[in-house]
């Protein structure tokens, strides 16, 4: 199986539980594992920041593995764009999920089967936002949080003085 990781992964894993300073080893791991990989939109939203995260997806060789966008991730797009639009929500929330890289991530992970790694959890039918796992349930994509990638992955941290 292979994951595509939310930009909520990488900020979250590096101001919190994966920091630079505190475990290195996340981020090895996730350069180097293969089946772990991300969309260049995420790229974009996250080198905005300019900080050490940035600077990563500059110096690492997990540039290397990312996924451009091709033909049928776009009509896959489409298709959740225009589901998105026919939704009973307010036209903001609509324009705030669409222009972001969310809908991107669940084209891609429907286009290759994929499962889409993110910290956002379902939200209830009568919520005025729009949530990834929402979507992702419309359109049958697979979606977890980053421990349980880590746990299907075998993914341990070990310490050592």
């Amino acid at each position: 199986m292979h994951y595509i990781l939310d930009t909520n992964i990488f900020i979250d894993s590096k101001n919190r539980y994966y920091s630079f300073e505190i475990c290195p080893g996340f981020w090895d791991a996730i350069e180097v594992n293969k089946k772990i990989t991300t969309i260049e939109m995420v790229v974009d939203e996250i080198k905005r920041y300019e900080d050490n995260l940035a600077r990563w997806f500059q110096d690492s060789s997990f540039k290397n593995k990312i996924i451009k966008i091709d033909e049928e991730i776009q009509r896959n797009f489409s298709e959740i764009a225009e589901y998105v639009n026919n939704l009973d929500k307010k036209d903001s929330e609509k324009n705030k999920f669409l222009s972001g890289a969310d809908p991107w991530l669940i084209a891609t992970c429907k286009t290759y089967g994929y499962f889409l790694v993110t910290s956002e959890v379902a939200v209830g039918i009568d919520s005025k936002k729009i949530k990834i796992p929402n979507i992702c349930e419309v359109f049958e994509v697979k979606y977890i949080s980053l421990f349980e990638m880590l746990k299907r992955e075998k993914i341990k941290f070990y310490f050592k003085n």
